[in-house]
């Protein structure tokens, strides 16, 4: 309880401060781990889990509607990367469909590197054994906000991220733990007015809407 009073109040100062921005200093102090939200919904619903970035937050609401006869939690945090989650409670939430939505900050944030392999290998870790991981890949638009002296550029890293992204749901489902990915970058290439003219936030309320149907329809899938 402590720990996550700590967390929240230190969340309101950064807040305050504008870190939890995604056009944020590459300087600045990365936010604090999120713990995950509280799931709602039927008791007897299907139990989702689903965490990102500002992504999800914009696509949140719409997701909850789509998602409504589910058990869902969901947490979009804007800024974060894909080691700052605390997953300490996705055993609590055992939830039947995980939705990993992060990646696209570690690769605006300097660029993808060595520690953003080492996040991802984390998190790998931290998410365990579940009956479906369905990941989010990232879409190669981002010229609106990526530095434009990243090297490699921002398409090259979003190319590798999504390759490995790929390679970890095919080893996580050949050791007996289904997952797969989800083709984000498909959808906002079918259709005008889905991204934000900085290439990576949906559009409200538009992109969003496409973005929680797909969500939605995938959670409905399965693995």
């Amino acid at each position: 309880m402590r720990r996550m009073m700590a967390l929240l109040l230190a969340g309101l100062v950064l807040a305050a401060c504008g870190w939890f921005d995604d056009d944020a200093d590459e300087d600045e102090p990365a936010p604090p781990d999120a713990s995950l939200a509280t799931p709602q919904g039927p008791e007897d619903g299907l139990r989702v889990t689903v965490i990102g970035d500002s992504i999800t937050a914009l696509g949140e609401e719409p997701l909850r509607e789509e998602l409504a006869d589910t058990r869902l939690s969901i947490t979009g945090v804007p800024g974060f990367r894909l080691g700052q989650f605390d997953l300490d409670d996705l055993d609590d939430h055992d939830p039947d469909v995980l939705v990993i939505a992060l990646g696209t900050n570690n690769v605006l944030d300097k660029g993808w590197g060595d520690d953003d392999r080492v996040e991802l290998e984390e998190l790998l870790d931290d998410i365990g054994d579940r009956p479906c991981t369905l990941f989010v890949d990232i879409a190669q638009f981002g010229d609106g906000i990526a530095d434009d002296d990243q090297d490699p550029p921002f398409e090259d890293d979003v190319a590798e991220v999504d390759h490995l992204l790929t390679e970890a749901a095919q080893n996580r489902s050949d050791a007996g733990n289904p997952s797969r990915v989800i083709a984000w970058s498909d959808e906002v290439q079918e259709a005008d007015g889905i991204l934000d003219e900085d290439g990576v936030h949906p559009t409200e309320p538009e992109g969003a809407s496409v973005w929680a149907r797909m969500i939605a329809d995938a959670v409905h899938q399965g693995c």
